[in-house]
């Protein structure tokens, strides 16, 4: 929610920014609410968009998609809405912004997606070789492809066999909620660790110079 009074402003301080709620998607007015993107475009004075010219392309391609798969603007609020001073005037060159965006193509390949795979006994061997490959750059990206294709491929074989099972199939909507609940249960653990992770990759993405 987005007090009245603050709709009025041009531009928001960081103590408004505190009075204000993220929330998920894009919003065509303020009114509408914002997602972290465009509260940081307010914050910075600009206009209205989820790609304000002063953050950096890569850092806001990355904010973008956790806004959107976080689960409740309460998450939002406590782990993006910090951020947004920090991404403002992050902007810069092509080098720069190529450098930030395989910074975010490693911390997916060799920490996140392994660390989902480790909750599988069958993708602990592809967790591993995908930890152990050097940090993936355009330069380091053909010596690696194929350690990273295979790991996708297990990973995707792993995942229809799961939506294939026919006992899910055959489970009735309470079921499948309590199993849903279950699962996210074992997944929080995970999931809080690798938000901890994000923080930091995106500051040494603020960093890059």
């Amino acid at each position: 929610m987005i007090p009245e009074r603050l709709l009025l402003k041009k531009k928001l301080s960081v103590s408004d920014l505190e009075r204000i709620s993220l929330s998920s998607g894009g919003h065509n007015e303020r009114g509408s609410g914002v997602c972290a993107m465009e509260a940081a475009a307010w914050l910075a004075g600009r206009k209205h968009s989820d790609s304000p010219i002063c953050v950096s392309q890569s850092i806001a391609a990355l904010i973008r998609n956790w806004n959107d798969s976080l689960k409740t603007d309460e998450d939002r609020n406590r782990l993006l809405r910090p951020l947004l001073p920090a991404i403002l005037e992050t902007a810069s060159d092509a080098a720069i912004e190529s450098r930030r965006g395989w910074m975010a193509i490693d911390w997916l390949t060799r920490t996140m997606v392994p660390s989902f795979m480790d909750l599988s006994p069958k993708l602990t061997k592809h967790a591993a070789s995908l930890r152990a490959l050097p940090e993936i750059s355009k330069e380091s990206w053909v010596a690696t492809k194929t350690t990273i294709t295979a790991a996708w491929a297990a990973a995707r074989a792993a995942a229809r066999a799961a939506a294939g099972d026919a006992a899910w199939a055959a489970a009735g909507d309470a079921a499948r909620a309590a199993a849903g609940a279950a699962a996210w249960d074992a997944l929080r653990p995970t999931v809080v660790e690798l938000q901890r992770s994000a923080l930091g990759l995106l500051s040494a993405m603020i960093k890059v110079a």
